[in-house]
């Protein structure tokens, strides 16, 4: 349970929106709504516990079968314990976004706080028959498997309650607010999220949120004296679930005895109108060619692809600005390849391509709210939109992938097939740096084939038209029909 020990580092700002969500269907008043997921502040806790109170202990499996809402002694302890939690400043709280000031609708409420090792039974704590008999229940899980030894930690993200209002059911907002456990726990330092599920809903969430399953125990088999504790209940267990918190990128290295710079590939093109035939050589991106990667891809690739053309992001200062400094961050992974042209004579040497690849975590999480830029946000926004479609993590089976934002061939350079070469190098450079996989969203036709040519699989597909936000197409009268999100194998 939640105690005063552990505080949230100063470095992380409080409060913060940790997420943005756009619902899955629409309500009865037309509009698909909006919801932000923030830090629970000290001006809605009392509105949080009402929800709470009024809301999860009427429709969670345990508390409602106990009915705890209705003994007054076990209701004003939970209370208690909800407004501890909400002193740790974990607690997540999602919003309706609206216009219009005034108080915000609470749209639902995720109750984390943080669990020690050292920590023990709170069971004596508690008077109320009803509340002592959930606490009995969590220590029982509790013991089923030592989470501290398992993932040897001392601390990890805890929760007394996940709950959507009513009238957001079916909207996917459970799911966000379990992975926004991940983006919250990122930022604070905690490395581990595990809580018991004991409904068939919040159970099937957690599964998708990427939580593993530790325990599962029949409810008609959990007793106490004899006694089936919580008999007819809709579900038929309840699990204790884990999820591990991948931290922030900049973690990743590659590895030692991958030398770097290394020439990854060797390609002769066709003849030119010069009747040359040019050769290229795609290697590791170094630093000293970083900022004139960056331009290039400022000039050629946010120009001519199809979503940052459409948007004309480069001509939006902030998005500009932000997008050149994540290349700056991809490029510091130093999984970043770049095309030059072989060529006699010393001096700079010219840039025929680039791809910005990076490595994309398990758990990640979104980074929309990482970002100003309306055109960024846009792109942001719609890369998470059909990454969403599809759990590669679980799909293939791995923790960690190559990403890309841009994959670019300087226009005089074109139909030299150089970008297929940069897609098939991923693999040479995948390989060696232990990557078992890498997935991408591809906008244009043009990159699209290159991908199949390359080996890479259909994983999703969108059509720019049926792609909206408040109901209007983002990306209209774009040349290429659909974008595609696809992947390969690094064998």
């Amino acid at each position: 349970m939640a105690n005063s020990l552990w505080e949230r580092p100063d470095s992380v700002p409080f409060p913060s929106v940790w997420r943005r969500y756009e619902g899955t269907k629409k309500m009865p008043t037309g509009n698909i709504p909006k919801f932000s997921i923030e830090d629970l502040t000290e001006d809605y806790v009392e509105e949080v516990i009402e929800h709470m109170s009024s809301i999860f202990l009427r429709d969670e499996t345990v508390c409602s079968t106990s009915k705890l809402s209705e003994d007054p002694v076990s209701l004003a302890e939970i209370q208690e314990l909800w407004r501890k939690y909400a002193k740790q400043r974990v607690a997540l709280v999602a919003f309706v976004d609206e216009e219009g000031g005034g108080r915000r609708r609470i749209a639902g409420v995720n109750m984390t706080g943080v669990a020690y090792k050292s920590e023990g039974s709170t069971l004596e704590l508690f008077k109320g028959e009803a509340l002592r008999k959930a606490i009995l229940l969590l220590d029982y899980c509790d013991n089923l498997v030592d989470v501290f030894k398992k993932y040897n930690v001392n601390e990890y993200m805890t929760a007394l309650g996940l709950s959507v209002g009513r009238e957001f059911r079916g909207q996917g907002l459970g799911l966000e607010l379990l992975k926004t456990r991940s983006d919250i726990c990122r930022a604070v330092g905690l490395k581990l999220t595990v809580t018991l599920f004991t409904g068939v809903a919040s159970q099937v969430q957690a599964e998708r949120a990427g939580f593993e399953l530790l325990a599962e125990v029949n409810y008609e088999d959990y007793k106490v004296d004899g006694e089936v504790v919580y008999p007819n209940t809709k579900t038929k267990s309840f699990k204790l679930m884990a999820m591990r918190i991948v931290m922030a990128a900049s973690l990743w290295e590659r590895p030692d005895y991958v030398s770097f710079p290394s020439v990854w590939r060797r390609y002769e093109g066709t003849e030119m109108t010069d009747g040359k035939i040019p050769k290229f050589s795609i290697e590791d991106l170094t630093e000293d060619y970083v900022e004139e990667v960056i331009e290039h891809m400022s000039n050629i690739f946010l120009k001519d692809e199809t979503i940052c053309g459409a948007s004309k992001l480069s001509d939006d200062p902030v998005s500009l600005a932000e997008i050149q400094e994540l290349w700056r961050k991809y490029a510091k992974q130093r999984v970043a390849l770049v095309a030059f042209v072989d060529e006699e004579g010393g001096g700079r040497r010219r840039i025929a391509g680039a791809n910005m690849t990076g490595v994309e975590y398990k758990g990640h999480g979104a980074t929309l709210e990482m970002y100003k830029g309306k055109p960024l946000r846009n792109v942001i926004q719609l890369l998470e939109h059909i990454e969403g479609q599809v759990n590669v993590f679980e799909k293939y089976n791995v923790n960690e992938y190559m990403t890309a934002l841009g994959l670019s061939v300087g226009r005089e350079f074109r139909g030299q097939k150089l970008g297929l070469e940069l897609l098939k190098a991923r693999s040479d450079l995948g390989r060696s740096v232990g990557l078992k996989l890498t997935v991408t969203v591809f906008t244009a036709m043009a990159s699209q084939i290159q991908a199949e040519r390359a080996g890479f699989e259909l994983l999703a597909e969108i059509d720019y038209k049926d792609y909206k936000v408040d109901g209007e197409v983002v990306y209209p009268n774009t040349k290429t029909k659909s974008f595609k999100l696809m992947a390969l194998r690094i064998e």
